[in-house]
């Protein structure tokens, strides 16, 4: 990683040293300025049914049966700006609710903001590519599944809805797009923390090449990262995505899927066992999930129908026998599925009833009952709005 990090700086340092007039004319008629934007979404939202384990991460895991509840999940303010023809910037501030203790709160428990985005963009550093510094969009995210879903109101994509990947880091980046935006590629080398501050001395390095065909319909993206987290002992976790969509104005279809390896991410559980009878102190987790989602166009500009469904291992290395493992340890393959209709009234503004579910399996031995099989079921009304 280290080897990286020279690389990728001098890199840098080259392709700037490189720019032969860089960009010191200017364009008279040029005159700097800039753009306010805001989304909001939230719910009214009713569980019909609750998982007896409280198991899962998702958005509503460990809420009541019976629980009804008026939720603001979101709320962006955004500014950008154009110093010039080269130079813009971007500011996102945000208030987000995933559920339970992702909700973005202060010490009283009221509604509180953070600073999501800021960074600055020198544009066509080189020829058809951008440098960008601060906190940004990662390429998890950037330009690939949350925008073909396009319904991040409704739920998140697979890989942030299971603490896959983040949405959002630190660092420096390079994009670049060709041959009129149908290729592409998207490097960044950031703290890998996301929102929150950077604790050690690790980076994550994350990067996609994207393609679009016939007219831009067809959409292919191959993402992958790597980020150490620990020296003792070594611990790595690499992640694979790949996605592929078909998008026009009347329907969407697409599937997405991912593998991880997490290494030594698993302290080996040795009560009732003599050190000598376990090998190795730890076990590598390998969380695997794909994603399949459609939506059609049923009345122009007014009514869309979607639906999505989820299948999600948080480790696929788990076979069931529970030996070594510790007390707690998730071992349930979870079906999530949505589906729902989008009314939109006004330009911009979303009204969306949806069913919302998540059934959970058990991979262990001998399991049974609603250890071995239950799920969560919720029924909302979301509701959106940017400008």
């Amino acid at each position: 990683m280290k080897t990286f990090t020279f690389a990728f700086i001098l890199l840098l340092l080259l392709a700037c040293f490189s720019i032969t007039e860089i960009h010191a004319q200017t364009d008279s008629t040029f005159k700097p300025s800039g753009k306010l934007s805001m989304l909001m979404f939230g719910d009214y939202m009713y569980k019909f049914h609750a998982d007896a384990l409280s198991r899962g991460i998702g958005q509503y895991s460990g809420v009541p049966k019976a629980f009804s509840n008026f939720q603001l999940r979101r709320f962006y303010f955004g500014y950008n700006y154009d110093i010039s023809p080269i130079f813009t910037t971007e500011f996102l501030l945000a208030y987000e609710d995933g559920g339970g203790a992702s909700a973005t709160v202060d010490g009283n428990g009221e509604r509180s903001i953070y600073l999501k985005f800021a960074n600055i963009r020198w544009k066509n550093i080189f020829p058809n590519n951008d440098l960008i510094f601060g906190a940004q969009a990662t390429p998890a995210f950037g330009a690939s599944s949350e925008k073909v879903w396009g319904y991040r109101a409704i739920e998140k994509t697979l890989l942030d809805k299971n603490k896959i990947a983040s949405a959002s880091d630190v660092g420096i980046a390079l994009q670049g797009s060709f041959e009129e935006k149908k290729f592409g590629y998207d490097i960044l080398y950031g703290n890998g923390s996301a929102q929150k501050l950077e604790t050690d001395k690790f980076k994550k390095i994350s990067g996609d090449i994207w393609a679009k065909f016939m007219d831009k319909k067809i959409i292919i993206q191959l993402y992958g990262d790597l980020n150490r987290i620990s020296d003792a002992p070594a611990k790595d976790i690499s992640t694979l995505k790949l996605l592929l969509a078909y998008q026009t104005k009347l329907v969407t279809i697409g599937v997405e899927g991912f593998m991880q390896t997490q290494t030594n991410a698993v302290n080996r559980d040795r009560i009732g066992q003599a050190d000598s009878s376990i090998s190795k102190n730890t076990l590598n987790a390998k969380p695997f999930g794909i994603s399949a989602f459609a939506a059609c166009e049923l009345i122009e500009n007014s009514l869309n129908v979607f639906v999505r469904y989820d299948l999600f291992d948080p480790d696929n290395n788990f076979d069931g026998n529970s030996f070594g493992y510790p007390s707690g340890y998730s071992t349930s393959k979870e079906n999530f599925i949505v589906a729902g209709l989008d009314w939109t009234p006004y330009t911009n503004i979303h009204i969306m009833p949806n069913f919302w579910y998540t059934g959970y399996s058990s991979k262990a031995i001998g399991a049974f009952g609603t250890q071995k099989s239950d799920n969560d079921i919720v029924g909302r009304l979301t509701v959106s709005f940017k400008i």
